[in-house]
């Protein structure tokens, strides 16, 4: 195994930057992890994707590493004090562990899934909404999510802590969407507030889901590629505007998989 080393200041800065900078992330192609649990589950899951560990003490105590044996590529280890780790946490309370990862390769020839769902997002800004949907995607076993250009990085610090684990197990594509959905030969359902009930849908054994945001809905080129516009109904008596996004995907992939 790699010697425990002391932490340096370009340490620190270079996990600061990846933390902050998305075209660092991206020019590095690395991005960070934090928390025991996670970073445990990516030494357990996907070690040939982890490149740093930064831990403190007490963790490095309570946690197996990885030993040279079972490393498919070389991890660097570091020690870290309390105080030191607080530089490049993102968290209000900081989690013994911080780690440098390889972003994952993904599926460029975006073939979608042929069985299933492929999940399209559309310009999602809010990076707790965007985890929650890779999170959901990862009970519900969807294998593929493609993005437009515009929807925030999955590897945002904010994203990554909200997908709770599930980000490594899933192909993340960013393009443009209306050119990548005129070519697909799968049915297109869009979750739209004018759309049919969901109740009413039959969905195919196969097929892609698009979901946008909340406030702005889906982009209006995208409309001409949409087989069917779909809605959950809310009480008749709500006072509440509308679903949190991430809630009508999680019930939109229910009820496809029911």
């Amino acid at each position: 195994m790699n010697n425990h080393l002391p932490i340096t200041k370009s340490n620190v800065q270079h996990i600061q930057q990846l933390q902050k900078e998305k075209n660092y992330r991206s020019t590095h192609a690395s991005f960070v992890i934090e928390g025991e649990k996670w970073v445990n589950f990516a030494l357990d899951n996907y070690p040939h994707l982890v490149r740093i560990i930064v831990g403190t003490r007490e963790w490095y105590t309570n946690n197996k590493t990885v030993s040279e044996e079972e490393e498919i590529t070389p991890i660097t280890y570091y020690f870290i004090k309390d105080i030191e780790l607080n530089r490049i946490s993102t968290q209000k309370t900081p989690n013994k562990v911080v780690a440098v990862l390889d972003i994952p390769s993904t599926d460029t020839t975006l073939t979608p899934a042929p069985k299933g769902i492929t999940l399209v997002i559309d310009n999602m800004n809010d990076p707790g909404n965007f985890g929650t949907i890779i999170r959901l995607s990862g009970w519900f076993g969807i294998q593929q999510i493609v993005c437009s250009e515009q929807t925030v990085d999955c590897y945002n610090p904010k994203v990554v802590q909200a997908t709770m684990g599930s980000l490594l197990g899933i192909s993340i594509t960013y393009t443009d969407l209306a050119t990548y959905l005129a070519n697909t030969t799968l049915p297109v359902y869009a979750a739209d507030m004018k759309g049919d009930t969901l109740a009413q849908i039959k969905f195919p054994e196969a097929c892609i889901i698009l979901i946008g945001q909340e406030s702005n809905g889906l982009s209006a080129d995208l409309y001409p590629h949409i087989t069917q516009r779909i809605h959950i109904p809310s009480a008749p008596s709500t006072e509440v505007e509308s679903l949190n996004v991430g809630m009508a995907a999680s019930i939109i992939c229910y009820e496809f998989y029911r």
